[in-house]
């Protein structure tokens, strides 16, 4: 285009060319102010990437929308050098700048005050105080033992604070590989994950963790968020004949988070922390009657006792992790439990 030279209607002729960012810059906007809102939120089960798309796309179609604007200016030497050249430019500057921060932002990272509020909270970074007020599934052993608490008896009028917690009372969902893997992802609500989910899709539906379409519900969210949050305090596993097991623990300030293996599937609950104790205790006591092993080292030693393995007095400590032994001379239960109630407490 030569310099001051205009198009239909008086238009410069790089008319069409602004026209063309505009449409797609206002495009973009929309489908970064909806990621915002949080009714856009596929961009979350994407991973070619390591930003935030959907929120990263304001910027870039910002920057589009003020290049085209600046293809609406005329040109000129004289109008280069006066006040629109001046504006031109700026308008440019900016442009420029959000397109390089839109593209950092949606393909690589995004500063934590700049995420949207929805992205926060599933990525379990809202704080203690939001955390806390956090409603779990009232199936869950956390909440059925608040509700205890403040009914002052349990069933059968025994005093509530007086009952062991077992992992084997849950009434939470049993899921297989593939159930677990999506409650893993339930914030990136990906529909081809939930379709291969199967049967667990249906449990995490009659659990209130997922809606008919795999969306997450705040309970959900609630639910699986000391995940997302860390890794975990405690993580024991093995494998026997083939079968994984696994039992594993994930803090959030008033509950604890469990993921654990019982008869071929996946169980998941929320525990208060004092609650832990008994938990891991009837886990490993459940697991010794099913297997016919003593022990199982994981990366939190437990017991800390003595097994015959060979003919020989070996410390299971001193195991190499993963290994089991059979009939070893395990610590009695009142010792257990302090080792296992001592560990808990240092937990933070």
């Amino acid at each position: 285009m030569e310099s001051g030279t205009t198009g239909l209607a008086g238009l410069p002729d790089t008319a069409d060319a602004a026209f063309l960012l505009l449409a797609v810059g206002i495009v973009l906007v929309i489908l970064g102010v909806s990621a915002y809102r949080g009714s856009f939120r596929r961009w979350r089960g994407r991973t070619l990437y390591a930003g935030y798309l959907g929120p990263g796309l304001l910027y870039l179609g910002s920057a589009l929308a003020l290049g085209g604007l600046v293809l609406f200016l005329p040109g000129g030497d004289e109008v280069r050098n006066g006040p629109i050249g001046i504006l031109a430019t700026f308008i440019f500057g900016a442009a420029f700048i959000l397109g390089v921060a839109g593209g950092v932002f949606a393909f690589v990272w995004m500063p934590r005050f700049l995420r949207p509020q929805w992205v926060r909270e599933v990525e379990g970074d809202i704080g203690d105080d939001a955390l806390a007020r956090a409603r779990l599934p009232e199936w869950t052993l956390a909440a059925r033992r608040e509700a205890g608490v403040r009914e002052g008896r349990g069933e059968g009028n025994d005093d509530v604070s007086e009952r062991r917690a077992e992992l084997s009372a849950s009434l939470g969902p049993r899921l297989d590989r593939r159930g677990l893997d999506y409650l893993d992802r339930l914030s990136f609500h990906d529909r081809r994950a939930w379709a291969r989910a199967g049967a667990s899709g249906g449990e995490l539906v009659s659990a209130g963790l997922a809606g008919p379409d795999g969306a997450p519900t705040g309970a959900g969210l609630a639910l699986t968020q000391p995940r997302r949050s860390g890794a975990p305090i405690l993580r024991i596993t093995t494998d026997h004949d083939g079968e994984r097991l696994e039992l594993s623990l994930f803090r959030a300030p008033e509950f604890d988070y469990a993921i654990w293996s019982e008869a071929g599937s996946y169980r998941v609950d929320a525990l208060a922390h004092e609650d832990i104790p008994d938990a891991i205790i009837s886990w490993l006591s459940r697991y010794r009657e099913s297997t016919g092993w003593d022990f199982i080292r994981g990366t939190h030693e437990l017991l800390g006792s003595f097994a015959v393995v060979d003919g020989m007095d070996h410390e299971v400590t001193g195991l190499p992790e993963g290994s089991a032994v059979r009939d070893g001379r395990v610590l009695d239960a009142d010792r257990l439990r302090q080792r296992v109630t001592d560990m808990a407490a240092r937990i933070r």
